[in-house]
Formats: C-alpha cells, sequence, structure tokens
C-alpha cells in the first residue's frame, strides 16, 4: 500500500501507486526485509508510520538488522559488509525514488523505473542520481573495467598485480552475477509496460504479476530461497484479488522450497504452509484445509511456542474450517480461547484481535452480537477507512447481524456498491455479498456458515 492509498479515502491513486509497490518489492529482494518494520504495531500505528515516515536506505538498513542481516547476506551468497557496499549509490537511489512518500517525486509508471533499472545493468548514470564529473566517470571505468585494468597492469608492469586484479574481478563478477539475477527478474516482470509491448493499452498491475508469476521459474533458477520469497509475496497479492488456485500454487511451490533449503520447522516455511491453509480453505476444500491446519500446528506450537502470532493466526483460520464443517461449539470454543490470548499479548485494537471478534460475533445472540460488530465495523472505519476491503466485510457481518431489521438492508447494499467500485464486480467478497444480500431481502436470513468474508 502507498502512503496516499493509507492516508485518503477514495483518491484515485494511479499508476505511481502501483510504482510504490514495485518498489516495496525491489526493496524486500535487495534487503531480505521490508522498507518498514510493522512488527508488535497496532494497525492505526502502521498507517500512521506508512504516511508520515521516510523509508530508509536499503545498504543503511541492512546494517542496523544485526543478526538478520547476516541471514540476509548468506541468502545473497555474500557477507553483510560487501552487501551494504553493493547497494550502496545507485540500488540505494532507485529504491529509495520509487518509495517516495510524495508521489510526484516517484518514477511516473512502471517503464521509468524499468528503464533506470537497465541504465544501472549497463553502467550507465541512472536518473535518480544527479550525474557529475566523479560519477559519471565511475561509470565509464565500469564499463570498460577490462580496458583499465589492462592498462593499470601495463602501466605496473608486475604481474602479482594481474594476478590481484584477475582475482578481484572474478569476485565483482560473482557479486555483480547475483545483482544481476535480482534486477534482470524485476526489469522481465515490468517488460509487459513497455510501449512496445503494450501497444497502446492500458497496463494494469495484475498483468504485470501474471508476467512476473509465469517467469519466475527461469528467472530466478540460481537462488531458490529468493524464488520462494517471491513466489510467497505473489501467492498473497493473488489471495487479496480473491485468485485462491493461482495463489494456492505459489504458496505450494515456496513451502517445498523452503522445506527442503531451510527445513519443516523453519518459520518461513511455516508461514508459506499457513498460507496454504487459508488458500485451500478459500476454495471450500474444508476437511483438507482442517488436515493441514492441525499438522502445521503441531509443528508451530512446538518451534514459535503456544502465543506466537502466527500460531493465533493458524487458530483463528481453524475454527473457521470448523464452523464450515458444522462444529460450531468446537469452532467457538476455539475463537474464545484464541481471543483472550490476542488481547493480551497483542491488543485490543489489532487486526487478528479484530478478525477473530469479528468471527466470533456471529456465535453470539441478540444485543451482544450487535454490540461486538458495531465495535469492530465503528474501530475498522476509524482506523482503515469506508472503502477498505476489512471495513467492508464488517459492514456486511453487521447487516447479518441485522437480518431482521431495516438497517441490514441498508448495510449489505452500500457495501455492494462500495465493494463493485473498490474490489471490481467478480471478486469473490463481491459475489458473496451479493448473494447474501438475495437471502436476506427473500427473508430468509443470512444462511451458511457464520463467516461471512
Amino acid at each position: 500500500m502507498s502512503p496516499e492509498q493509507a492516508g485518503s479515502v477514495g483518491e484515485d491513486a494511479g499508476t505511481r501507486a502501483d510504482v510504490y509497490s514495485l518498489g516495496v518489492i525491489l526493496y524486500e529482494m535487495l534487503v531480505g526485509a521490508p522498507p518498514h518494520e510493522y512488527r508488535n504495531l497496532s494497525l492505526e500505528e502502521m498507517l500512521r508510520k506508512l504516511r508520515e515516515e521516510d523509508a530508509r536506505a536499503p545498504s543503511s538498513r541492512v546494517r542496523t538488522m544485526g543478526g538478520q542481516s547476516t541471514a540476509a547476506a548468506r541468502h545473497r551468497r555474500t557477507e553483510p559488509r560487501r552487501l551494504t557496499r553493493q547497494l550502496r549509490g545507485d540500488l540505494d537511489s532507485i529504491a529509495l525514488k520509487a518509495l517516495e512518500k510524495e508521489r510526484g517525486r516517484r518514477y511516473g509508471s512502471p517503464s521509468e523505473l524499468a528503464a533506470d533499472l537497465e541504465r544501472y545493468l549497463r553502467n550507465e548514470p541512472i536518473a535518480a542520481r544527479s550525474a557529475g564529473v566523479l560519477y559519471q566517470a565511475r561509470k565509464f571505468f565500469a564499463r570498460h573495467r577490462a580496458g583499465v585494468a589492462a592498462g593499470l597492469a601495463l602501466a605496473a608492469l608486475l604481474a602479482a598485480f594481474a594476478v590481484t586484479q584477475a582475482a578481484q574481478l572474478k569476485r565483482i563478477t560473482r557479486e555483480r552475477d547475483r545483482a544481476d539475477l535480482i534486477t534482470n527478474f524485476m526489469i522481465s516482470m515490468f517488460r509487459v509496460s513497455d510501449p512496445s509491448e503494450a501497444r497502446g493499452r492500458s497496463v494494469t498491475a495484475r498483468e504485470l504479476l501474471d508476467q512476473a508469476s509465469t517467469g519466475i521459474d527461469t528467472g530466478l533458477t540460481n537462488d531458490p530461497l529468493l524464488r520462494a520469497r517471491m513466489m510467497q509475496i505473489m501467492g498473497t497479492v493473488y489471495a487479496n484479488l480473491g485468485i485462491y488456485t493461482q495463489a494456492e500454487s505459489l504458496f505450494q511451490r515456496a513451502e517445498g522450497i523452503r522445506s527442503s533449503t531451510l527445513g519443516r520447522e523453519n518459520p518461513e516455511t511455516l508461514r508459506s504452509a499457513n498460507s496454504l491453509v487459508d488458500a485451500v480453505f478459500r476454495q471450500g476444500r474444508y476437511a483438507e484445509a482442517d488436515k493441514m491446519a492441525r499438522a502445521s500446528l503441531d509443528v508451530e506450537r512446538r518451534v514459535l511456542g503456544p502465543e506466537h502470532p502466527e500460531i493465533l493466526s493458524l487458530l483463528d483460520s481453524l475454527a473457521g474450517i470448523l464452523d464450515k464443517e458444522g462444529r460450531e461449539r468446537e469452532a467457538e470454543r476455539m475463537l474464545r480461547d484464541t481471543l483472550a490470548v490476542e488481547r493480551r499479548v497483542l491488543g485490543p485494537a489489532n487486526p487478528a484481535t479484530l478478525r477473530s471478534l469479528e468471527h466470533l460475533a456471529p456465535f453470539l445472540k441478540g444485543a451482544e452480537a450487535e454490540k461486538l460488530s458495531r465495535e469492530v465495523f465503528e474501530t475498522r472505519r476509524r482506523i482503515l477507512g469506508p472503502n477498505h476491503p476489512e471495513t467492508l466485510a464488517s459492514m456486511n457481518n453487521l447487516a447479518i447481524v441485522l437480518a431482521d431489521r431495516d438497517e441490514a438492508e441498508k448495510l449489505m447494499l452500500e457495501a455492494i456498491q462500495i465493494e463493485r467500485r473498490v474490489l471490481g464486480p467478480d471478486h469473490p467478497k463481491t459475489r458473496n455479498s451479493i448473494r447474501n444480500a438475495v437471502i436476506l431481502l427473500m427473508g430468509n436470513g443470512p444462511g451458511g456458515g457464520k463467516f461471512a468474508e
């Protein structure tokens, strides 16, 4: 999400918002961490941080990541100091220009970002930096590295120096190959936005995503962990778009890579497994999702501890599965237990806590259910705004709780109108809202399970 999307309701973000999102992906590929740290923050604090704080330069972020920087450098086949030097300069400038809070200061389109990445690969001056004399000279030497090295070797007439240069060139080439791998993949991802490829069409973020997901196996063959990370990111985007079959495929492949390289009990592997459970659940394969969730739960309790946020999220998902399987009492008991821990560990305004509150409301009756549903709806509308998908989900669920009141019809129809504009008419959540509205207007109650997401 770009800062303007977090700060203004209903604003037409435009292609510069896509540039920001692509800049986040580039940053995470370079550093191994997102531009901002949101751990243990409430949703309101996350949005404030996104709106008000600038992202740190990738090279600076690596220096302050502690032990995580060692892991990030190892995954990129180098060590933290070399990774910092590799990122300092052009890659810092490109990433930060894509992540500018003021969208007018960002690249104007994905193709402009792609063009700067191509200039970086060719060792040409990039648009994101002012091209002074020394900067242009360094670029010239980088483009003619072999000739400069040969001239220095001839001038020095020292065989030992030539051997040292050859060894150093080999090391630089190895590090540069790593940078080229990342940058080439990003360029191939953006190529669909090139005018010669687009041919006058308006290129959407979905097309960029499809382009990247089909080329991920060939673009990152030499770095399985980086490939798994990108699969996880793209799978999450597909899931948010409601395209669960493609999300499932990407999560499954990410889990397989991480399991074979990092081990079944690694937190990254477990995160992919949890995402896979949700994708299977969203497609209505409840028995399969139940089995997968319980297998992951056993491992996570042993590895992460009983109150880890990943476990709480998985328990919330498992309660939803139990409800769909007709095991309402088990589902309600699991939700209450999970909610008690979330309130204590994460806080009452945390997104995970609000999600569990929302899922518990349909199990309650009368005034208690209405009070809980309104609390979640009003909190999300205040923090996220009226057009956010989670606010719309709360509006729908409140309408279901109020099924026998006139207010329910008004809420449901208003939610559908906004969902059509924000999510699109074919999104699963929009279709689900229309289905519930039809049942509501027929006077038969919401029907089905108690989760209306």
